[in-house]
């Protein structure tokens, strides 16, 4: 018995940055720090999902033991090195600053990150896309093929019953001529024995098709089918006329900045692969006419590998067996026709989904901090280069698998109506409630 869904989450360390902001009396001087801070890109994972006992309980159990989960994961990079500005307009007060400087803050690239769960296909979506690998991974329907083989023999392939009962009068009318007379009139006897065998071998035939489908019945058959993989990758300014961001818990001094800023760019890329597993079989309806339909496989057989004589065709009465024969398979047509939609069953079906997400923040542009600098006893401003400022990174990763029902996807075993609720009973399919 599986249990409640739950909710699991953890965090996990992710990157830290840091920065120091100074004031010194001048510029050579030994400079107080004012306050300092860090920025912190933590990571985190969140799992909805049921827990199933395993091994299954029950000797012999063959039913699905899986369930549906969904899974994200999300982990930040930082790339950079700190950098040491010194600025102001006051000669007596020199601010500085020691540390990262970045395009965007954490929350900025967190909040719309860490552990959601909502970057991949909606649960619709993807039993839309379970029931086309199943169309087009799944076995051959045998059901359908047999009640088809069989609805084509018994209205095309066959001479009708009013054919087949002329036989009996036939054979009675050449019963006590010599047979090598017989084989040289209008009425002979190698004609009808030609009609007769050529029968036997279209019933034969079906009693083997027949035979192999219910050898098979009951026997698993395993598919994989795999859509191709969607990508895409786009980038945008996201900030513009934006400064970098000093990672010391502030959003800047306004003694760093001079001129315009730049803009910060995100590059977006998102992949996602999508696979289907399963394992397919079908269910035999038994009843008598089946089993009469063997018999009358058999019979036809008999008439292989003997002389046929008229007494001997007499004695096999081939007329009875072969009149029963279109009573005993229109009963199994029927009943065949009646399952082939519910021919093939899954005893296990997944669709699964692995979305990544991946975000990468620049900055480009001027970034309009400067660092002072003395060139001649004076002061010269250096404005310091987009390359100083840290890329940012964040990667989520979301696992989502959608379990299907022995008919198909998107369908509860409360939907299923008693003929298919006995035929997965019959194969050993059941339900953990």
């Amino acid at each position: 018995m599986p249990s409640e869904k739950t909710t699991r989450k953890r965090q996990s360390d992710g990157p830290r940055t840091f920065g120091s902001f100074y004031l010194g009396p001048n510029y050579d001087s030994q400079p107080t720090l004012l306050y300092s801070g860090s920025n912190f890109f933590d990571g985190g994972q969140i799992t909805v999902s049921e827990g199933h006992s395993w091994p299954p309980k029950g000797k012999g159990f063959s039913g699905d033991v899986g369930g549906d989960f969904v899974t994200n994961k999300s982990e930040c990079f930082v790339s950079g090195t700190p950098v040491k500005l010194i600025g102001g307009t006051d000669p007596s007060r020199f601010y500085s600053y020691y540390g990262h400087l970045l395009p965007v803050s954490p929350n900025d690239v967190l909040g719309g990150h860490l552990c959601q769960l909502d970057i991949g296909l909606s649960d619709d979506e993807l039993n839309a896309k379970g029931a086309e690998a199943i169309a087009r991974c799944s076995p051959t329907n045998p059901l359908s093929d047999v009640a088809t083989f069989l609805a084509e023999l018994h209205s095309e392939g066959l001479p009708g019953l009013p054919f087949v009962n002329g036989w009996k009068s036939r054979t009675k009318g050449i019963l006590h001529v010599p047979a090598n007379e017989v084989l040289n009139t209008e009425f002979g006897l190698l004609p009808m024995v030609e009609e007769i065998q050529s029968f036997a071998d279209s019933v034969k035939h079906a009693g083997s098709v027949l035979e192999q489908y219910r050898r098979d019945a009951g026997k698993g058959v395993r598919r994989q089918f795999r859509f191709p993989l969607d990508l895409d990758h786009h980038s945008e300014i996201v900030k513009e006329s934006r400064p970098p961001i000093l990672s010391d818990g502030n959003y800047g001094r306004p003694e760093l900045y001079y001129g315009s800023p730049g803009n910060v760019v995100l590059i977006r890329d998102i992949s996602r692969r999508l696979w289907f597993s399963g394992e397919f079989t079908y269910h035999l309806p038994e009843g008598d006419n089946l089993a009469a339909m063997f018999r009358h496989a058999l019979e036809a057989e008999k008439l292989f590998g003997i002389e046929i004589t008229p007494e001997v065709l007499w004695n096999l009465a081939p007329w009875s067996w072969a009149v029963d024969w279109f009573s005993d398979a229109g009963e199994v047509i029927t009943n065949l026709q009646n399952f082939k939609i519910y021919g093939l069953v899954m005893r296990y079906g997944y669709i699964m989904e692995e979305t990544i997400l991946s975000d990468f923040y620049t900055y480009e542009g001027p970034t309009s901090l400067y660092n002072l600098h003395r060139s001649g006893g004076e002061f010269v401003r250096e404005l310091i280069p987009p390359s100083s400022v840290c890329s940012v990174s964040v990667r989520s990763v979301q696992k989502k698998r959608v379990q299907a029902n022995p008919f198909g996807f998107g369908i509860e075993w409360a939907d299923l109506s008693p003929t298919q609720l006995a035929i997965a009973a019959a194969l050993g399919i059941t339900h953990l409630l």
